[in-house]
């Protein structure tokens, strides 16, 4: 004969949770509210990569581009030139070393300058060539200009080395927006880090490419670290006047771009992608990929995707890359997201009954496994001692919303307490084959409950753009021990 009360602790413990779990159920609706209203989905395409496809087939950059706005992409990705790669000849012009670009005798005693010195020569019939030259005085001042026959020549304060072995940046590709514009399609910039260009003239740059070209929806920062580091603020500053969101890449270790997102907030917009090196690392298949970039957008909420070519598939890579890219396109349009330029989300914030339910499931928890260890949790509950739960849930509810360091740690014990719980209610000998089942509907019940009050605290836009990261699994793995 079972002996233990009917309303034990453990079944108080139950029940509380049972009660966190509707709370958190209430505070999640925000969330769930935001994600149903915005189910805007676009891909992204590198401009270099169009063109490389359309050159390796028999089609033209304006058919390619055609056939990819029919299958979802929304936007070009567009670099900002680096020393590295003007030396490779990809504008028309000259960079390197003013001792090979123009030797001391060639300026006509118009200036001593060091032999080092990186140096741009732009003929007279270059392309944007005005574009060019007000473009390297918004963002180097320092640059000596000097005009010679037929061409200018363009003093950079930098070394060549500087600006190539660092890979600095220099110069917009401005003949991919001139193509982005003629097709009537939206472009990502990507600036680059350069070597005695602060965030202020950063940010001057971005100013005047705006200006001269609108069509800029986001910006993603390229190179080891960001642009204008470390004075990110001013460049966070001046992209949310500009009303322009940062691109915000998964799982990236740049430099700077943290702090950057951290001040653009709400201005983000994540987006997905999936370098060569991992796809070959992995040995991932077409498929694989395909099914990663649909969880990406269904299972963390990402709205960018950003599609590249294969390397690994030598032949008919255009053919390839167009079936997995309507693949894409149906699997997503069969979850209901729409082919669109996503928005900015709004912040709605945490909910009082969210922060209830994460307390208060805390204090059950550690109540809990504090009984257990007295070997008293099978007798009854005092009033007493309900009421000094209900008092501390709600007393450090409120610290949740005050106290900052007790918001990050609250999860992570949580998280630690419920799943020790939960193991251990469900390894323990029942006297009956019917107790097995109701302790192992209890742990459910336990991991069910404290998981939605954690996904309802932490359900923030910061946390859905894993702005402030959940680090309670170490401590889920350490305290059972």
């Amino acid at each position: 004969m079972n002996n233990s009360p009917r309303f034990s602790r453990t079944c108080l413990f139950i029940v509380g949770l049972l009660v966190c779990g509707a709370l958190a159920a209430v505070g999640l609706t925000g969330r769930l509210k935001a994600e149903n209203t915005h189910r805007d989905v676009a891909f992204v395409m590198d401009y270099r990569d169009i063109a490389s496809l359309s050159r390796a087939s028999d089609t033209t950059d304006d058919e390619l581009i055609a056939t990819l706005r029919g299958q979802g992409v929304g936007a070009l990705l567009i670099s900002e030139f680096t020393g590295k790669e003007l030396i490779a000849g990809v504008m028309p012009l000259r960079f390197g070393p003013m001792s090979s670009i123009a030797p001391e005798r060639a300026l006509g005693g118009q200036g001593a300058f060091a032999p080092d010195q990186g140096a741009l020569l732009i003929p007279n019939d270059a392309p944007h060539k005005n574009e060019i030259l007000e473009y390297l005085r918004t963002k180097i001042p320092q640059t000596a200009f000097i005009v010679l026959s037929g061409q200018t020549l363009a003093i950079l304060p930098q070394t060549a080395d500087e600006l190539t072995l660092y890979e600095g940046g220099l110069l917009p590709d401005l003949a991919a927006i001139d193509f982005a514009t003629r097709h009537k399609i939206p472009y990502i910039f990507r600036p680059a880090p350069c070597v005695g260009v602060g965030g202020d003239r950063t940010s001057k740059g971005l100013e005047w490419l705006h200006s001269h070209y609108p069509d800029m929806v986001a910006v993603l920062p390229a190179g080891t670290f960001v642009a204008g580091y470390p004075d990110v603020a001013g460049v966070a500053k001046t992209l949310k006047q500009l009303e322009i969101p940062l691109a915000q890449v998964e799982f990236v270790k740049q430099i700077g771009v943290t702090e950057l997102a951290q001040r653009m907030k709400p201005w983000i917009l994540p987006l997905h992608s999936l370098v060569r090196d991992e796809v070959i690392a992995r040995r991932m298949t077409r498929n694989q990929i395909v099914e990663r970039m649909v969880r990406a957008v269904h299972e963390r909420s990402i709205r960018l995707l950003l599609l590249r070519p294969y390397d690994m598939y030598s032949g008919d890579r255009l053919k390839y890359f167009l079936e997995d890219a309507q693949t894409l396109h149906q699997k997503l349009a069969d979850y209901g997201y729409r082919f669109a330029w996503p928005q900015i989300i709004r912040p709605w914030g945490r909910s009082p009954a969210s922060a209830i339910a994460c307390a208060l499931a805390l204090v059950l928890c550690a109540w809990h496994f504090a009984a257990r260890l007295r070997g008293s949790e099978r007798e009854t509950a005092k009033p007493l001692e309900i009421a000094a739960l209900a008092l501390t849930a709600g007393v450090f509810s409120l610290a949740l919303f005050k106290v900052p360091a007790a918001a990050r740690l609250a999860g992570g014990f949580l998280a630690a307490f419920a799943a020790l719980e939960a193991s251990l209610l469900a390894l323990e000998t029942p006297p009956r084959s019917w107790d097995v089942f109701k302790r192992l509907v209890g742990a459910f019940a336990i991991v069910l409950c404290a998981g939605l009050s954690i996904a309802s605290f932490y359900g923030t836009l910061e946390g859905m753009l894993r702005l402030t990261p959940f680090s309670g699994v170490r401590m889920t793995l350490l305290l059972p021990l």
